[in-house]
C-alpha cells in the first residue's frame, strides 16, 4: 500500500457500464496511473482479452472477470491507506477511487462521519470538485446514496447514544 495520503486519482473511472469491454480499458488506465509497471504488465493480457471478447470467443467472458478483478487488487494495493478501489455503494455500475468505504456494514468511518457531523464536507473541495475532508463529489447528489445513509444512522444512533 502507498504511504501517500492522497491517490493519484480518485472519484469515478468508469460509470453507467458493466461490460467488460469497457471496464478493461477503464481499469487499466487506472492502474497505469497508479503503477505503471503493473499496468505494463498486464497490458498484453488485456489486449488480447479485449479482442476475444470483440470476437465472442467462448470463456473469453469469464477470463475477463478475473483479469478485472486482478487489475482491481493491483489498483487497491496501489492506493493509499484509506482508499479503496471498486464499485460505487450507491451505483453499482460507477467504478472509482472512494475514501473510507470498508467492507463491513454499520461500521461508518470516523473521517466520514466527522466530516458529516462537522459540516466540513465541501467545504474543502478541490479543483476537481472531491471533498478533501470525504472523498465526494460536490455536486453529486449523496442525499440520495445509501450509503451516506448508513453514516447518518450511524450518528444518529451516536447521539442517541445507542
Amino acid at each position: 500500500m502507498s504511504t501517500n495520503t492522497e491517490p493519484a486519482i480518485k472519484g469515478t473511472i468508469s460509470h453507467g457500464t458493466l461490460r467488460s469491454e469497457d471496464l478493461l480499458g477503464a481499469f487499466l488506465g487506472a492502474l497505469d496511473v497508479l503503477d505503471h509497471d503493473s499496468a505494463l504488465a498486464l497490458a498484453h493480457e488485456v489486449g488480447e482479452t479485449y479482442q476475444a471478447l470483440l470476437d465472442g470467443t467462448e470463456g473469453a467472458e469469464e477470463d475477463a472477470g478475473w483479469l478485472l478483478e486482478r487489475m482491481s487488487d493491483r489498483i487497491n494495493e496501489a492506493l493509499p491507506e484509506g482508499w479503496t478501489f471498486g464499485a460505487h455503494e450507491g451505483d453499482g455500475s460507477d467504478f472509482g477511487v472512494w475514501w473510507g468505504w470498508d467492507d463491513e456494514p454499520g461500521d461508518p468511518d470516523p473521517e466520514i462521519l466527522d466530516c458529516i457531523r462537522g459540516g466540513r464536507h465541501l467545504a474543502s473541495c478541490d479543483d476537481d470538485g472531491y471533498c478533501n475532508a470525504c472523498g465526494r463529489q460536490e455536486g453529486w447528489d449523496y442525499e440520495a446514496q445509501d450509503w451516506e445513509e448508513k453514516y447518518r444512522d450511524a450518528l444518529d444512533a451516536e447521539e442517541a447514544g445507542v
